[in-house]
């Protein structure tokens, strides 16, 4: 469009605006909302409207931001630094440099922290409310170069089988992989089942050898013991220095699988829990520690139950 003979745009612009004083507020409006979505955003301004984002800060005034889109989820975030206190204690040994497999990632709490202290991480977490959260909590805290999420099961044998959900939202547990049956191998009635693929971590590692975990963390409320019968080359594996898996002591199938880990060259270090779980639902349930070798950085003396 060429510019008529004796007037510039300038002029053109003030006298339609002039005319059409109505239609010059629209389009400025117009404009300056098609700037404000242009603008950068961060990801907490991304991630708003998806829910409360809450900070939570680390004993050291570290911050960490969790996308918190119902009240468990709110929940997990306000007690992230209580609600397992060994695990921190846990993660708080490694090296920069080491790798974590967080298996049963569910909101990505731990897989965050680890991350933060320079840690690698491969987090597994099937669940699909979980996964579409973790990878939301990995952008909040900008933490997608240390963090790889992958919407995988773990078990004893490679396939395709039904996650039977306890509830269907985010932040939930108590799901199982293969079964309907509950952490004490009860039957439920699940309220949704969700198809997933599943790999033995042996067979996985087979696919993908690197990285390869120095550390793994299995809390999957129910099938630990087929995680660690799908681990046994891993688990001999020297590269491997430590495990953290939830057991319940009263059940058979998970005294075996503690049998399996120190077979294969582990020993206790202790086995704990918060007080908030020092009630009768959960007798014999903590996080068992295993580490390779006679010495380790934490002080083992008095813990072993």
């Amino acid at each position: 469009m060429s510019q008529p003979a004796g007037r510039s745009w300038a002029d053109l612009a003030a006298a339609a605006s002039a005319r059409w004083p109505g239609a010059d507020r629209a389009v400025r409006r117009w404009l300056a909302a098609l700037r404000r979505r242009s603008a950068a955003k961060t990801p907490r301004q991304q991630l708003k409207h998806l829910g409360r984002i809450r900070r939570v800060a680390a004993k050291d005034g570290a911050p960490y931001w969790f996308l918190c889109p119902n009240r468990t989820v709110s929940w997990r975030a306000r007690t992230f630094l209580t609600k397992e206190p060994e695990t921190i204690e846990w993660i708080d040994t490694f090296a920069a440099g080491d790798v974590l497999f967080d298996i049963g990632a569910n909101i990505g709490l731990y897989s965050i922290y680890a991350a933060s202290r320079r840690i690698d991480v491969v987090a597994f977490e099937p669940e699909s409310q979980n996964y579409a959260l973790i990878n939301q909590n990995i952008f909040l805290n900008g933490l997608s170069e240390r963090i790889k999420c992958l919407a995988l099961a773990l078990s004893d044998a490679n396939g395709v089988d039904y996650i039977y959900l306890s509830r269907f939202r985010a932040g939930e547990s108590l799901h199982n992989f293969g079964d309907a049956l509950d952490w004490q191998r009860r039957p439920f009635t699940p309220s949704f089942r969700q198809g997933s693929v599943a790999f033995s971590l042996d067979r996985f590692l087979e696919f993908q050898p690197a990285p390869f975990p120095t550390h793994i963390k299995i809390d999957v409320d129910g099938i630990e013991a087929r995680i660690i019968r799908g681990a046994a080359h891993t688990l001999r594996d020297p590269r491997l220095k430590s495990l953290l898996v939830e057991f319940d002591g009263a059940s058979a199938d998970d005294r075996g699988a503690i049998a399996e880990v120190e077979a294969a060259g582990f020993r206790l270090l202790h086995k704990k829990r918060s007080p908030l779980f020092n009630t009768a639902k959960f007798p014999e349930l903590f996080n068992y520690v295993f580490v390779r070798g006679s010495n380790h950085p934490i002080d083992a003396a008095g813990d072993r139950d």
